[in-house]
């Protein structure tokens, strides 16, 4: 049985992987053109600023105006990064280990006084989960 689920599991992050890899490429590829678009519109609009400003004021111009962004982009990473996990995310996982919890219980603890400890590590791990503050 358990050679069967390695197998499944084997054929499933096979899948997987290379579902992601073809992703992979494809994002690789739009942030090639992206990237030489940037550069391109950068140059126009550095032309345009140093007809306007002159060209020592128009790199000023830009590289301010990316650092902003830059900085923005940053602060905002920062800030996704501090959320704690959703509560779907914490539910989904006390869900998904309780059957497990329960097999490995039935397997390896045939009596009730054996599998009363799994069974309250599970209910304290679920109800952890569902009444945590977000």
């Amino acid at each position: 049985m358990i050679g069967s689920l390695a197998t499944l599991a084997g054929l499933e992050l096979r899948d997987v992987a290379r579902r992601n890899l073809r992703a992979v490429g494809l994002l690789a590829g739009a942030a090639v053109f992206g990237i030489g678009g940037a550069a391109y519109g950068l140059s126009a609009l550095g032309r345009h600023l140093s007809m306007l400003y002159g060209p020592m004021e128009a790199d000023i111009l830009i590289g301010a105006g990316l650092l902003i962004v830059a900085l923005l982009l940053a602060f905002a990473a920062w800030l996704v990064r501090r959320q704690p996990k959703s509560r779907q995310t914490r539910t989904a996982m006390a869900l998904a280990a309780a059957p497990v919890a329960l097999s490995l219980g039935r397997r390896l603890a045939p009596s009730l006084i054996k599998v009363a400890p799994l069974m309250l590590i599970a209910g304290v791990l679920a109800g952890r989960s569902f009444a945590s503050k977000e």
